[in-house]
């Protein structure tokens, strides 16, 4: 079960929205994608962090990754993919990904207590953060924020998987692997323009003959 929220829904919806599915518009990053699963499936704990900045495709790498057959039959239901587009701080993040992951908070308890103790309990999960710039830059508080990941990453039953604008990623964690997502090739940034605006594809072929 794979099911996110944007930055029109509410936090407090009764029901998340639909989940996100892998684009097919996508090339060149086959090996990576292979590679970054061959690391998610692995028996020791893995916290990968996919950077880079706008437009890379580092949520289509990792949504691939998600969706790989290797991943899928390892985690099954429990990998959720988390848009923190729409959250900018510690608590909201916490309560965002209980909903996700269908799990009920008490009143007057800590929220990121609350979650430490629902992952700590969870089976074997796989948890993408996805556009985890979004609550790291705009929040002053950022020891909540690494407190809060701490945290998900105590969880041994918990893989995390992040992407974020930058080249470095959250300290405070011991990332098995980080980098920033690497360019397309020319051939593959070509067919990826060519896929987007199909109607280009006729001048584009009578370039070739001439």
């Amino acid at each position: 079960m794979i099911i996110s929220l944007t930055s029109h829904d509410s936090i407090s919806d009764p029901f998340p929205p639909s989940q996100p599915v892998p684009p097919e518009i996508f090339f060149g990053r086959d090996d990576l994608v292979s590679d970054y699963a061959s690391l998610v499936v692995r028996n020791e704990q893995t916290r990968l962090a996919i950077l880079g900045s706008g437009g890379m495709g580092k949520t289509s790498t990792a949504l691939h990754v998600l969706h790989h057959s290797d991943v899928v039959t390892r985690y099954r239901d429990h990998r959720y993919f988390v848009g923190c587009d729409a959250v900018t701080s510690a608590d909201a993040l916490a309560a965002l990904i209980l909903q996700i992951m269908r799990v009920p908070s008490t009143a007057g308890e800590n929220i990121v207590t609350v979650l430490h103790r629902a992952l700590v309990s969870a089976p074997l999960t796989l948890l993408l953060l996805d556009n985890f710039e979004t609550v790291w830059d705009v929040n002053s508080r950022r020891d909540r924020i690494i407190d809060l990941l701490q945290k998900i990453v105590n969880a041994k039953s918990v893989w995390l998987i992040l992407t974020m604008r930058g080249t470095m990623p959250p300290s405070g964690i011991s990332w098995t692997r980080f980098g920033s997502l690497p360019q397309l090739l020319p051939p593959d940034a070509k067919r990826t323009f060519l896929a987007i605006n199909p109607s280009l594809n006729n001048g584009d072929r009578r370039d070739e003959e001439c």
